[in-house]
């Protein structure tokens, strides 16, 4: 091979390690091309089968824990072992188990981002923790906090006064509730 000759190979030559700039255009030629690039429509993620499943081993796997309530204090953390920590870890929901109902708590906040549980209780003591769903549920701004209307629970005035909460006989009652918060 000629000087010249392998001057020029040299400078064509590149590294291997040199990325290549290349540019280029395609086309898809398809009948259902459309179909196979665009989705029919809009599903949410929670919608996926595959999501809800991971979701469900999540909130089995944490509903299978015992549950500790804690009180901080100067020496650190330290068990309380009292009625509610017992009500909580053994019955919390007199329809449900422990596992199904935590369950449903660990679930509806993964999937929904949220979850309100309303507490009933009987004779001044705790009875019952109800998990509402995020459906009935309704966060309304009040100044500098919020409040929390959960809509078609059966609720009495009595009840709604214990708990410091607004009574609204029905969805019209409870939307005047609102304007009048809202001001």
């Amino acid at each position: 091979m000629s000087k010249k000759r392998k001057k020029t190979y040299r400078r064509t030559q590149r590294s291997r390690d040199a990325p290549e700039r290349r540019s280029g255009a395609g086309l898809v030629d398809a009948g259902n091309a459309w179909e196979i690039l665009c989705a029919d429509g809009y599903k949410p993620l929670t919608a996926c089968p595959e999501v809800q499943m991971c979701v469900g081993v999540y909130a089995d796997l944490i509903a299978s824990m015992t549950l500790h309530l804690m009180r901080n204090t100067d020496r650190g953390d330290v068990r309380v072992r009292n009625e509610l920590s017992r009500k909580l870890d053994i019955s919390p929901h007199g329809d449900m188990t422990r596992h199904a109902w935590m369950s449903l708590i660990v679930w509806t906040l993964m999937m929904h981002g949220n979850q309100v549980t309303v507490p009933r209780f009987a004779g001044g003591y705790l009875e019952d923790l109800t998990p509402v769903p995020p459906s009935q549920v309704s966060f309304v701004p009040d100044v500098g906090s919020y409040r929390i209307m959960v809509g078609g629970a059966v609720v009495t005035p009595e009840y709604a006064q214990k708990m410091g909460a607004f009574y609204a006989k029905d969805a019209r009652a409870s939307v005047e509730i609102a304007k009048k918060i809202l001001g």
